[in-house]
């Protein structure tokens, strides 16, 4: 419940609110679970993105690496965790893109895509494959290889429009990032 508050706090704008609902959640965790436990990693994904959208690009980028790094310990430590970090990566990818980290937000993009692929049917459409490649995509453009962003940008609208459907944000953010690219006919 506390971290499904903070999320929407976070979401609809009330930073203030949602770094208290954040702090109690952890304060929480930190009594009930061992420190290699995999949800000190989904937390501090969570702080990553709040911090991204206040604009401290630094300490999202710092939750960010904490993020994977609780979360790859928790995967040797035998924990549940290997299928957040193709979020993670993801997540992470975007926080190096708008810090100016082109090299590696294409990285990490790539990491996301490459995990997702292993554990899927290639057929199969996902929500988490059209964000993954909606990042490369973007990732590519500002490295200038708008070639390769095409076939991402294509391959995030694909998955997207068969998960959230053609009118959702998240496609349309997909298809308006296409249509930027240049060499798009």
């Amino acid at each position: 419940m506390g971290l499904t508050k903070a999320r929407i706090y976070r979401n609809v704008g009330d930073y203030d609110r949602a770094q208290a609902a954040f702090e109690e959640v952890q304060r929480a965790m930190e009594k009930q679970l061992p420190p290699t436990h995999f949800a000190f990693g989904v937390i501090a994904s969570d702080r990553s993105l709040l911090a991204q959208a206040r604009g401290d690009l630094p300490t999202a980028l710092e939750l960010a690496n904490k993020a994977i790094t609780l979360s790859e310990a928790a995967v040797k430590a035998g924990g549940q965790s290997a299928n957040y970090l193709p979020v993670y990566y993801l997540r992470r990818s975007g926080t190096e893109l708008d810090s100016g980290l082109k090299d590696e937000a294409f990285s990490d993009a790539r990491k996301s895509t490459g995990m997702l692929r292993k554990t899927m049917q290639s057929e199969t459409r996902s929500v988490n494959f059209g964000r993954a490649y909606l990042a490369l995509g973007k990732a590519q453009v500002a490295l200038g290889r708008t070639n390769d962003a095409h076939f991402s940008f294509q391959s995030a609208i694909e998955n997207l429009q068969a998960t959230l459907g053609a009118d959702h944000p998240v496609t349309l953010s997909a298809r308006t990032a296409l249509a930027d690219t240049p060499g798009h006919p």
